[in-house]
């Protein structure tokens, strides 16, 4: 009964943020980032077989609208705090150390702002803690949680090998792995067989398609994107190259490790946790990120044409923006240039980013585009974008 109150008290004060953040955010559809590129992948890409790289489960539980796959956001992010609270019970048996810990995370502001975000890190952290939770005694049930995970964000692997330490018991291990290798092989080898088999004359395994374009390659086929490398050595390397680290990368990397870091320090100062001090400090802490919430303002953002808008963070996701919002899609470039060329009469639009290591692939597509398409607005700050249209 007690706890049942303080889930209550959790569900009021996260779930009053995250209604804040979802009406004052209404206007702006912009969901930055790779945000674009999952909503257009739920809403065209999966049917069309293209976008190897993602799991067709993301287009089967993403709803492929702003608003209502910002609300499935909402709802994992209280289901994160609400299992920081849960796993932080089991091992203090404090009441209230497990509340903290959980309005810690839960409460802040600037996580709270991730969810207007349609990104699969939030899914990703939750089937990740509930797995978390099952552990070790329900080993099949966990293993099927983070073989979503795994599917859902493929470099959270190494979060699958520390969970194998937790789990003592030989036979448990191997309930666990069998469970899930179910989801992330054999489910998924049966998903993109049914729908990327018909489309491609090869075989298909998306999170291997995700590693190899990702990491190995470092360019995403889909666009001539900026090169990525989505290992953590990637926040090093823009450091080290003088660029800024954006917001959204700053959240894409630390999703995963605050919520678990409130959780382990609940646990390991479990003292200062249970205090009446900590209690006050962290009523003054919702004050604030509850003040800093409010005070925000998001810029309108409703787009009604093809146009770069000028005050956007831009980058080469900017093609999926386009094609979700215009409802008739953009060119996908294919893994080679006959194979482009041969598809861009079917493009209403098509969005071209120029890519420093694939210039002559770029200047082809270019050479065809400018006799092709109309150029209808262009871009070249940092990144070079140009957007045509098809006569």
């Amino acid at each position: 009964m007690k706890r049942g109150k303080d889930i209550a008290i959790l569900l009021l004060f996260v779930g009053c943020m995250l209604l804040i953040n979802f009406f004052k955010s209404y206007n702006n559809l912009d969901v930055e980032g790779d945000g674009f590129i999952y909503l257009t992948f739920s809403k065209y890409y999966l049917l069309m077989g293209q976008s190897k790289l993602r799991t067709p489960l993301i287009a089967i539980f993403l709803i492929p609208d702003v608003h209502w796959a910002r609300v499935e956001m909402m709802f994992f992010h209280l289901g994160i705090s609400i299992l920081i609270y849960a796993l932080c019970m089991r091992y203090t048996e404090s009441r209230r150390a497990s509340l903290i810990a959980a309005l810690l995370y839960g409460c802040n502001w600037w996580f709270v702002q991730f969810t207007t975000y349609t990104l699969m890190e939030l899914p990703s952290v939750f089937a990740l803690l509930f797995s978390l939770y099952l552990l070790p005694k329900k080993n099949i049930a966990a293993g099927v949680l983070q073989g979503f995970m795994f599917l859902l964000k493929p470099h959270y692997f190494f979060f699958i090998l520390a969970s194998l330490l937790m789990i003592k018991d030989r036979k448990a291990r191997s309930k666990f792995i069998l469970s899930f290798l179910i989801i992330a092989v054999f489910l998924e080898v049966l998903l993109d067989f049914v729908f990327y088999t018909p489309h491609t004359s090869r075989f298909v395994y998306s999170p291997w398609e995700f590693f190899h374009y990702n990491i190995i390659v470092g360019e995403d086929p889909i666009l001539l994107s900026y090169k990525r490398n989505l290992s953590f050595s990637f926040i090093i390397s823009r450091i080290m190259n003088g660029n800024p680290l954006t917001e959204s990368i700053l959240r894409w990397f630390l999703s995963p490790l605050v919520p678990l870091a409130s959780l382990i320090l609940s646990i390991k100062l479990k003292r200062l946790f249970t205090s009446k001090f900590m209690l006050a400090i962290t009523f003054l802490y919702i004050i604030f990120n509850l003040a800093v919430l409010v005070s925000y303002s998001y810029e309108e953002f409703r787009p009604d044409k093809v146009v770069i808008p000028k005050t956007w963070n831009i980058t080469s996701n900017y093609a999926s923006m386009v094609s979700f919002y215009t409802g008739e899609g953009c060119c996908s470039f294919s893994d080679t240039l006959d194979a482009t060329l041969s598809t861009l009469n079917r493009c209403k639009y098509l969005v071209l980013v120029k890519h420093p290591n694939r210039l002559a692939f770029y200047n082809e597509v270019k050479k065809y585009a400018e006799e092709n398409f109309i150029l209808i607005d262009s871009y070249r700050e940092g990144i070079e974008i140009e957007v045509y249209e098809n006569k």
